[in-house]
Order: C-alpha cells, then sequence, then structure tokens
C-alpha cells in the first residue's frame, strides 16, 4: 500500500457554514360574506460559502448571500352564483 512517503495525506475539518432562514406570514380578512382579502409575505436570509475551505486558517471563498422577499396582495368578490371577481398583485424581489 505505498511507501508512506508519497502516499500520507492532511486531513482535518472544513468548517462549512450555511444559514437558512424562511419567514412566511399571513393574513385573511372577511370583509362581508361575499368579499375577502389576504395578503401573503415571504423573506427568505440564506448565508454560506459555495465550497470548503482547502487549508486550516483560510478564509471562506465564495461567499454567497440571498436576501430576497416577496409578497402578494388578493380580493375576491363573489357577486352570485355564477359570477366572481378576483384580484391578485404579486411581487418577488
Amino acid at each position: 500500500m505505498g511507501d508512506g512517503l508519497n502516499t500520507a495525506g492532511f486531513r482535518f475539518n472544513a468548517p462549512f457554514p450555511y444559514v437558512e432562514d424562511d419567514y412566511v406570514q399571513r393574513v385573511d380578512y372577511n370583509m362581508t360574506s361575499t368579499m375577502k382579502v389576504f395578503g401573503r409575505g415571504t423573506f427568505t436570509r440564506t448565508t454560506g460559502t459555495e465550497g470548503a475551505i482547502q487549508f486550516p486558517g483560510d478564509p471562506p471563498s465564495y461567499l454567497f448571500k440571498d436576501q430576497s422577499y416577496a409578497w402578494v396582495v388578493g380580493h375576491t368578490w363573489t357577486i352570485g352564483n355564477n359570477k366572481l371577481n378576483q384580484f391578485q398583485r404579486r411581487r418577488d424581489v
């Protein structure tokens, strides 16, 4: 299994930081028996590295940070048994 000179290696536990926090909230409100309003918001906070460090003491490389959010609001109006009016507005960032 080798001569012990050229087959030896150096092993260590490389830190691989990764944090993912997702927050979701939703609100529903019945204005009347035929009108309903809702709102939803989503926040994502992700930080980490794309790869582990190569040698002990090296700083993390290929850092990434995601701080995206999205929201949507909507209104539903039941006009009659066969008529429905809906509106939604959405934003993703």
